[in-house]
């Protein structure tokens, strides 16, 4: 169930993380080095992934590049 519900959970924090949609969604879809290059939205397909992403939208340092 958390794998169906993931991505929405995730989408909505980099929302409130970046401000916007728009730069939220690319964010998801584009390679970032604090996960060794690959797309968040690839990394939050594993559980183990998931928690990787939410940690790095968490970093407060994140949130002021968006």
């Amino acid at each position: 169930a958390d794998a169906l519900t993931r991505p929405r959970r995730l989408a909505a924090a980099a929302r409130r993380v970046f401000g916007r949609a728009g730069l939220a969604d690319e964010w998801l879809r584009l390679p970032d080095p604090e996960l060794d290059g690959e797309a968040p939205i690839r990394m939050a397909r594993t559980d183990l992934g998931g928690r990787e992403v939410e940690a790095v939208l968490g970093r407060p340092e994140h949130g002021a590049r968006g």
